[in-house]
């Protein structure tokens, strides 16, 4: 059904009233001198009411098509043309049909308003509806920009329209068979904008590369990524600019942040206490590892129903810090972005309703959620011991003893000094 039936009517009442003018001002021609130029005359102007009833349905399909553009823009209000990370992008087919259904079906209310009227001795006896209505937009004209300004349809019946001279009997008949074209509707514009701009899918990518996940172990203070509101705001004004750089001038794009999850868990593991030094004639203690070292995992992020390829190189401090005597650190990001998008067109203005003349406007959503962990690699304090005693399990690689009575490391011999 054509939703906002009076505004749909607009039009239609609109011709109508254009029609019964044209229609009055021909009905006020003198009359013809002789019987049989009458005869010819009428037949004539029989023929003119056909041609002329024709002419007016091939305007209100031309304008029905723009109306349907408008209606269909208000149909895929706020659709997730990014869902969960991915690109969901418009059915090019799904739209041509449910657009030429939408203008056929105004169309057929126009040609029923005028049926049975009667202008002078002019009758619209039947005038039949269209059967089949088809917008063939493809893929390629999208691309070669065909249909950027404005585009066809086709209109077609099959069954015989009749225009009667009530006086004469004579008649005129037709069949509806209409290639109509918008004036200005750029409709397809938008949508083909914002496909391409989907599906190189910048706000995942962007999102994914935000959240790296990084281990780090040693002691001193700790460093480890940390995503906040700013995160947040810095993917999305990349992202707007990235669309609206895709439109010519007339195009202006908004955004609203509908709500969003910036948020990183550190999970730290070891000690916050200084590791113990070793004494005299002691060997070992102090952390295995130093200064701290840094690790980027590759794996993937994680979204509801999808992963994404993390390709955002290794991080590297400064961030967010903890300072830990000898431990490690890992994280979890939580990243969600859901944003709302209004392009408008500035361009083209059309009368599609009863409160004036509108610009078009598409609003759509983006949705990125994703999750990007690293789990913390265990670390101790290595343990203290007499100097000489080998290491327990569990203390990390066997090192020289390095107590202040440590006994002087062995002097190496060469294969010629063995006896």
């Amino acid at each position: 059904m054509i939703k906002n039936k009076k505004a749909s009517m607009f039009l239609i009442v609109f011709f109508i009233a254009i029609v019964m003018i044209i229609f009055y001002m021909i009905s006020l021609q003198s009359r013809t001198p002789s019987l049989g130029i009458q005869t010819a005359t009428q037949t004539e102007r029989t023929y003119n009411y056909a041609e002329m009833l024709k002419r007016f349905t091939l305007q209100v399909a031309s304008e029905s098509l723009t109306k349907a553009s408008y209606e269909e823009a208000q149909a895929l209000n706020d659709y997730n043309i990014i869902d969960d990370s991915q690109p969901n992008l418009f059915d090019l087919s799904q739209i041509n049909s449910e657009m030429a259904e939408r203008a056929r079906q105004m169309v057929n209310a126009y040609l029923a308003s005028v049926e049975g009227e009667q202008f002078g001795t002019i009758l619209f006896e039947e005038t039949t509806s269209i059967q089949t209505a088809n917008i063939p937009i493809t893929e390629m004209d999208l691309i070669e920009g065909l249909v950027y300004d404005n585009f066809m349809g086709t209109f077609q019946g099959n069954e015989l329209n009749r225009v009667i001279n009530t006086e004469t009997d004579e008649e005129s008949t037709f069949e509806h068979q209409y290639l109509a074209s918008t004036q200005c509707d750029r409709f397809y514009y938008l949508i083909h904008v914002l496909n391409q701009w989907a599906t190189t899918n910048l706000i995942t990518t962007l999102s994914c590369n935000s959240i790296p996940a990084v281990v780090v172990r040693g002691s001193g203070n700790l460093h480890f990524p940390s995503i906040e509101y700013e995160t947040v705001e810095e993917i999305v004004e990349e992202v707007m600019q990235d669309l609206q750089s895709r439109f010519d001038d007339d195009v202006v794009c908004t955004y609203t942040i509908r709500n969003y999850i910036a948020k990183t868990t550190p999970h730290p593991v070891g000690t916050y206490d200084e590791c113990p030094e070793p004494g005299p004639g002691e060997c070992g203690g102090g952390c295995p590892v130093g200064e701290p070292k840094y690790e980027t995992n590759y794996s993937d992020c994680v979204g509801e129903t999808t992963t994404i390829v993390y390709d955002g190189g290794d991080w590297h401090p400064p961030g967010a810090s903890i300072y830990m005597g000898c431990g490690s650190i890992g994280v979890t990001h939580e990243l969600l972005i859901n944003l709302s998008i209004s392009c408008t067109d500035h361009k083209c203005l059309n009368p599609v309703s009863a409160q004036g003349m509108e610009y078009l406007t598409l609003n759509v959503s983006a949705y990125v959620h994703q999750t990007h962990h690293r789990d913390p690699e265990p670390i101790e304090c290595k343990g203290i011991r007499p100097c000489g005693a080998p290491q327990q399990a569990g203390e990390g690689e066997t090192e020289p003893d390095e107590g202040p009575d440590a006994p002087p490391p062995r002097e190496s011999q060469s294969p010629g000094d063995i006896s």
